[in-house]
């Protein structure tokens, strides 16, 4: 029962590991939830309402992508290899 709970306490770090990463941020959220929304307006539309609503620039947005996806993939694929395990 132990590794069970080894397995549960993994899971939560690496949960709480997500929720603090960089790509988690409601910043980030916030801004590419604007793209989604105004992404039917092109380029000039999205930036203008990121502006409206003081969040990261499609450029700075980017540069966080570039730094931190391959960090914000191992997180994720790590819980799921901890979930299959613990399933």
């Amino acid at each position: 029962m132990t590794d069970r709970n080894d397995l549960d306490d993994r899971i939560a770090q690496l949960d709480a590991e997500i929720a603090a990463h960089p790509m988690a941020s409601r910043k980030m959220r916030a801004a590419l939830a604007v793209i989604e929304e105004f992404s039917f307006g092109g380029v000039a539309l999205v930036e203008q309402r990121l502006a409206e609503q003081c969040l990261p620039s499609l450029a700075t947005l980017a540069r966080i992508q570039e730094a931190h996806a391959l960090s914000w993939y191992r997180l994720h694929e790590a819980r799921e290899e901890l979930r299959r395990e613990n399933s």
